[in-house]
């Protein structure tokens, strides 16, 4: 805005797979502020965690919510990203998408990997890694965070992390240098995590 003056902050309702809030997304933060210096895609969705068996209606929306949204959000976004001096993407992700840690630590994990969350996991650190090199041209570093196991609606009060703990790779993310900033890569508290 001109003058100096901001727009005042106040949430803005979005419904990650809502076409029309995404638009209207866009067009609040084109109104009041001209560019967008840091994306966090943080909505996130464990469906098949209700102890029911899995079914395609559970993948399916896992996948709109944890894969799909993500992309359109941040497609939407990338004029406003590509104004800012340092703009970033960080698609919040998990261990639980690590084909790695399904490989390596299936005895520690195979409780919580499910076809729906882990796959769309797994597709988010793909599309992290996707957006990292194709995005660099328009100044826009792209990286996925893994929280760890966060007392949350969705983790649970059997989570040994507080939100604060939790929210320190993002926030470690946002405050980093730009040249330290992990291009392209799964971290958790400034650890690189093998897709």
């Amino acid at each position: 805005m001109e003058g100096g003056q901001h727009a005042p902050d106040y949430p803005v309702p979005l419904e990650v797979t809502s076409a029309d809030d995404i638009s209207n997304l866009v067009n609040y933060l084109e109104k009041n502020y001209g560019k967008l210096d840091v994306l966090v895609n943080n909505a996130g969705i464990a469906l098949e965690w209700d102890g029911k068996p899995t079914d395609t209606d559970k993948i399916r929306r896992t996948l709109e919510v944890n894969l799909i949204a993500p992309f359109a959000i941040t497609e939407a976004l990338v004029p406003l990203l590509s104004v800012s001096d340092d703009a970033r993407v960080i698609n919040h992700s998990s261990q639980l998408g690590s084909i790695d840690t399904a490989e390596n630590l299936w005895q520690y994990v195979s409780a919580f990997v499910t076809i729906g969350y882990s796959t769309s996991k797994a597709g988010l650190n793909m599309l992290t890694q996707i957006q990292s090199k194709t995005l660099t041209v328009k100044g826009i570093a792209v990286a996925a965070a893994h929280p760890g196991w966060v007392k949350t609606d969705l983790g649970t009060d059997a989570a040994p992390l507080e939100v604060e703990e939790g929210a320190s790779t993002v926030v470690g993310l946002v405050t980093i240098a730009r040249d330290q900033f992990p291009h392209g890569q799964l971290v958790n508290k400034g650890v690189r995590i093998p897709w």
